[in-house]
């Protein structure tokens, strides 16, 4: 309980002490019984009596009165700076907590069917990232949501977002989201101006909430340092991150699926065999057989009944083998195609690929190339434009280069600045860029380190890099290739 709490509660008990009282002399029996005169016809106490114990002892209550007063009000001044504080930490409380609520899906203990939005579908129920399903060039996909435990470390979001009167003079990239939505995406518009069903007192209550889960700067450093750890990690029992793809964990999965679903083939052709009495039938004559057996079920069903259900299960067991084997064979192609993959293009995947690059934020690596989610639908890395993510500008054919300037002109510690602190609206970048606001800023949840590496894959790697088969060998550092002159290297460090 706060002071703010004790203080209510002090001062509900003091109004109802007053209410007792005066409802006591009003309606007392006893009082009512007496018959009193008007208090000005009343003689009052003579000198005598004023200037007894009497007296004292009304001045001696005044002068507690007097140092009760003389004390609180220092108090109440001393308190006034941390009761302001607490008064703004009850109301962004509540705001929190109802911003959990509209968070929140079936799974949650805040969950309301009347009010949830149910952003934990798609985002996870602690904001660690999700999934949802999509249509994609008439295919349905499996779309990746980005984590929002991060997502007030990539965009600015200022504390006036909050105040309709300091709101318009701020920028507030999280509220902008919220309320239109994210177009190319399955990211619908939330606020009313964006056409969605939720006033701006509900927008800036999911912001509240989504300030209580995000991570540290260094704790958002470490997950993209074990990201890329894992993303070449051999472990079977590791987990492969959102947005990136663990071949070798892949492959071995992919083995012992083959395997176990094999020896499921094993038992049902048995069984298959033995329901048709011939124990050293191949798979082809079982097939043959069981296409004889399909058309004499709908001659006479109950002639064949065994033989039909054994059937339906190993040739269900052998389809799944076959697609099995389809995998595996794809989990090598891609791993072979991954072989050359430096820690540069890994943290773009993982950051920057699902605006930059076509088909990323539906790119399922598990599944073989041609079907829906798989590695044909895949853009040029950071080829931008497209379905299934793909929102942002083309980077290749020496965009970022032209862009941000040579290395000897500055633009490596240019395109630094830029990647660390995103796009702000209005404010010019680069040569001629004018901020959007869309663009994240990534100074927080990556190490300047970890975005050296990222800038160097673009600007030295990114042209020769492709999906299609393995990646060339390019090995990315974390300084440009050419230093600045010295007269370039004071004018960026101005700029």
């Amino acid at each position: 309980m706060t002071v703010r709490h004790v203080i209510i509660a002090l001062n509900l008990v003091a109004v109802a002490a007053i209410a007792a009282y005066l409802i006591w002399a009003v309606l007392s029996p006893k009082r009512a019984s007496q018959d009193i005169e008007p208090a000005n016809l009343t003689p009052f106490l003579g000198d005598e009596d004023l200037e007894s114990r009497r007296l004292e002892r009304v001045q001696g209550w005044a002068l507690l009165f007097a140092a009760v007063v003389a004390v609180a009000l220092p108090l109440y001044w001393l308190h006034e700076p941390s009761r302001q504080k607490e008064a703004s930490t009850y109301f962004t409380d509540n705001a929190a907590e109802r911003g959990q609520v509209l968070f929140s899906n079936a799974s949650m203990p805040k969950y309301e069917a009347a009010q949830s939005l149910q952003c934990a579908n798609c985002h996870g129920a602690k904001g660690t990232g999700g999934s949802t399903t999509a249509q994609v060039a008439g295919h349905t996909v499996v779309w990746k949501a980005p984590p929002l435990n991060t997502v007030l470390l990539r965009f600015q979001e200022d504390p006036g977002c909050a105040n309709p009167e300091t709101a318009p003079t701020s920028v507030c990239n999280v509220t902008q989201i919220i309320t239109y939505g994210r177009p190319g995406t399955p990211m619908q518009a939330w606020g009313v101006e964006g056409g969605g069903p939720k006033n701006d007192q509900s927008i800036q209550d999911l912001v509240a909430y989504l300030r209580t889960i995000q991570l540290t700067p260094a704790q958002a450093q470490k997950q993209a340092a074990d990201a890329v750890t894992l993303a070449r990690s051999t472990n079977p029992n590791d987990a492969c991150p959102e947005y990136m793809t663990c071949p070798a964990i892949a492959l071995d999965a992919a083995r012992t699926t083959l395997k176990d679903d094999t020896a499921t083939l094993d038992t049902s052709r048995a069984a298959l065999q033995k329901a048709l009495a011939q124990p050293s039938a191949t798979d082809a004559e079982l097939a043959a057989a069981c296409i004889d057996i399909n058309k004499q079920v709908s001659v006479d069903p109950s002639k064949v009944k065994t033989q039909a259900l054994a059937c339906i299960t190993y040739t269900t067991d052998a389809a799944t083998v076959t697609a099995d084997q389809a995998a595996l064979a794809w989990d090598k192609d891609w791993a072979a195609r991954r072989a050359n993959v430096q820690d540069g293009q890994l943290l773009f995947e993982l950051n920057c690929a699902r605006c930059h690059t076509q088909g990323w934020s539906t790119f399922d690596p598990t599944v073989p190339a041609d079907q829906p989610g798989g590695a044909n639908s895949l853009g040029l890395p950071a080829g931008g434009g497209g379905a299934g993510g793909g929102i942002g500008p083309n980077l290749r054919d020496g965009g970022e280069i032209r862009r941000f300037g040579a290395d000897v002109d500055g633009g490596f510690a240019s395109q630094i600045d830029f990647v660390s602190n995103g796009s702000i609206p209005g404010k010019e970048y680069g040569h001629g860029g004018i901020g959007s606001g869309r663009m994240p800023g990534f100074g927080k949840m990556l190490t300047p380190d970890q975005i050296k590496e990222i800038i160097s894959y673009e600007r030295y790697c990114l042209d020769t890099s492709t999906f299609k088969k393995a990646e060339p060998v390019c090995l990315t550092g974390t300084g440009p290739l050419v230093e600045p002159t010295t007269t370039t290297a004071a004018a960026s460090a101005k700029g």
